[in-house]
Parts: C-alpha cells; structure tokens; sequence
C-alpha cells in the first residue's frame, strides 16, 4: 500500500480535474530514469559534449565507477519522438550558422510550449512542459555565455535533474508495503524517523549510544543513523564530517572501515533538503580483515537540527561485488529526503486507489458534461418543434 496524505490527495484530484477541465492532458513522462536526452546539432555536438560532461557527468566512488546519469546526444530532428523522456536539454550554440538546435527552440516558443521562457539566461529550467515528472533545460547563447553561465550553474542544473529522480524512485520505493509501523516505533523511541520500504527491518540498537540500523538483503545494504544530544552552538566544516565519519566506523563497525586516498578521494558537498544545510560525502569502505575481503561504495549525510539541538550521521553503504550498487544507494538517499522529526501517521490509500478516484471523477464530470449538453439540445429540438406546431 502506499501512504500518502490526504491533501496531497486533494491536491492531486483538483489538478486532474482542472488539467481535464483546460483540455490539456499530459502523459507521464517515460523512458530510462537516470537518462538525459541532449538535443543538439552536429555543428555544436563537440562544444556540448564538452560542457554537458562537466556539469552533468557525475560517477561513483568505487572500483568500478558507475554513473549517475547517461547522457544521449540526440539529432533536434528526433524531438517529437522523444519529448515525453523523463529529462531533456535543448542545446544550441548561436555562434552557429544554420543551427538545428537553436531552429527547435524557436519553433517550440512559436508553438507556446516554453511560456515562462524569455530567453535572457542561457540556462532556462522547468518542469513538468510535455510529460509529467519530466525536466527540461533550454541551454542556448554564444559560446562564452553558456560557458560562463555553466560554470556557476553547472552544480544546480544536475541538482534539478537529481531531485526529480530520486523523487521517482522515492514512487516506486514506497509504492507498496510501506513499513509504517517501523516508522512510528522509531519515532516513539527517539524522536526522529524515516520512512521505511518494504523488507527493510531494524537489525540492530543500541539505545545508550543513541544508534539505529537499519537492513535488508539481495543485496545487502544497511542505512544507519546515529545522533548526539545536547550539540548547542554546534558548527560543522569539512575536516569534522570526515572525523565524523571515521569515528562510526571506529564505533560501530568493527569489521570495516571507511577509506580514502588519492586515487579514490571522498566527494564532500554542503546541500540543502527541505530547508535544513547537510553535508553529503561520499566515499568507499572496506573490510579489514585480509581473509574476508571485501568493500563498496558508501554514502553519509550529516547535518545539525536546531529544534533539537542533536548532531545527525545518516549513513548509507552495501556489498555486491558482482552486481550493480548505484541504483541501490540511490534508493536509500531517497529514505534520507523522508527523515523527519515531526511524524505524522499518513493515511493509507493505494496508488492504485488514488487513479481509480481521480478518474472516476474526471469521467463523472465528463459525462455530466455530454448529458448537459444533450438535455440542452433536446430541450431546444423540442421547443423549436412545439413553435412549428404552433405556426401551422
């Protein structure tokens, strides 16, 4: 079952129904999630590989890489039939004489599609234009500008390309079994939670120590938090995440370590969710024992709550030496967007139930529609008939 509230419910019904009203219907948007769609001319495809790698080209910390997004450079010619992909950009350099891109874009804006689009920044963002949950970028200026513009822009145009992805996986994640019993069990014991997806489990607490793991198998990753109480004024920078990080290990997890060196050095950002400053780290673990080697990526998010004036460690790691791991971490990033330190049971309500109502109404209004205008036509037809009769 997924859990949703009930004005997000509300919310969703009115939109349908006001979208149905204004004659526009969107599909949702489709295809690979973690691909973006590069429409760009071959006259400017060099200068565009070359930028889009910087600003959209992000990999793993691992032995094997993986990456965060694909990046498929695409003729502008092929725009219709992909325009419901879930991320786009339209790239165009204006440097270029007779450029597909830049064509494409005007024909777009002649059309109406780009309505808050005026052109002034060469990097434009919105959401949500020709599918829904889809993103869209318009990159368009002479050489310079956009590589200008890039350089300050670059870390915020994937943000808006991640965010939306880990929203979609945040849909699939919780869409059926969501543990919210586990979820208020955490809240009622310390405080805080998260919201639980199906077949993770509490594995381990240690309560003195203010720690909670949680599990799962196939394959096996665990998502931990740990707090300090009583962090009154407490400020945080680069050197004191990472001793944050190498003290859980210490602490915690006595048969691996989190490592660093020069070939494989940590990513470390300062983000913001929801309004609350986090430190985002990203790095590799390893066994410490020779004879059970092993090791993977990890992931840590740490950051201070001033309500409750506790320093938060939200850690994130698995182990699947032949496997995939990026998509399996990404889903318990999605876990971290939910943590919360204002629970609220959700009601439960099925997606599925969800669309059943939605489009029941849609179709009641639709048919209330056709029988209105009937009546009215038949009402007409019938007095017209009746004024005949008269005048014969």
């Amino acid at each position: 079952m997924t859990v949703v509230h009930i004005s997000s419910i509300l919310i969703g019904l009115f939109s349908m129904i006001f979208i149905s009203n204004c004659g526009k219907y969107l599909p949702w948007s489709e295809g690979p999630e973690n691909e973006i769609q590069i429409f760009v001319s071959q006259n400017d495809i060099q200068v565009a590989e070359e930028l889009m790698e910087k600003s959209l080209f992000r990999q793993s910390v691992d032995v094997n890489p993986e990456s965060y997004f694909t990046l498929r450079y695409r003729d502008p010619s092929k725009f219709d039939e992909l325009q419901n992909r879930h991320n786009i950009v339209v790239f165009a350099v204006t440097d270029s004489k007779n450029d597909n891109g830049d064509h494409l874009i005007n024909q777009l804006i002649a059309d109406g599609e780009l309505g808050t689009y005026a052109g002034e920044d060469p990097v434009w963002v919105e959401e949500d234009i020709f599918s829904l949950g889809q993103v869209i970028a318009i990159i368009r200026g002479n050489h310079d500008d956009i590589s200008s513009s890039l350089k300050l822009k670059g870390g915020w145009l994937f943000d808006k390309f991640d965010k939306r992805y880990l929203e979609r996986i945040s849909d699939h994640l919780y869409e059926i079994n969501e543990q919210t019993d586990i979820s208020e069990e955490i809240f009622n014991r310390y405080g805080w939670t998260v919201r639980v997806p199906h077949d993770f489990m509490i594995v381990q607490e240690d309560r003195p120590a203010n720690f909670v793991k949680l599990g799962r198998d196939y394959p096996r990753r665990w998502f931990t938090v740990h707090w300090i109480d009583n962090q009154v004024g407490s400020e945080l920078h680069r050197n004191s995440v990472k001793n944050s990080i190498r003290n859980l290990a210490k602490r915690f997890f006595s048969d691996y370590q989190f490592i660093e060196s020069g070939d494989q050095p940590w990513t470390i950002n300062k983000i913001s969710i929801d309004n609350r400053e986090m430190w985002r780290v990203e790095g590799r673990w390893e066994t410490k024992s020779a004879n059970a080697s092993g090791g993977g990526p990890f992931i840590s998010y740490i950051f201070y709550d001033e309500s409750t004036k506790r320093l938060f460690h939200l850690n994130m790691l698995l182990f699947n030496p032949d496997g995939k791991k990026l998509f399996f971490l990404r889903e318990m990033e999605s876990m971290v967007r939910t943590f919360s330190i204002n629970y609220k049971k959700p009601s439960r309500i099925s997606l599925r139930t969800i669309v059943l109502i939605a489009s029941s109404i849609i179709m009641v209004f639709v048919f209330w529609s056709l029988w209105s205008t009937w009546k009215r036509q038949k009402r007409l037809t019938q007095s017209k008939m009746e004024k005949a009769k008269l005048s014969d």
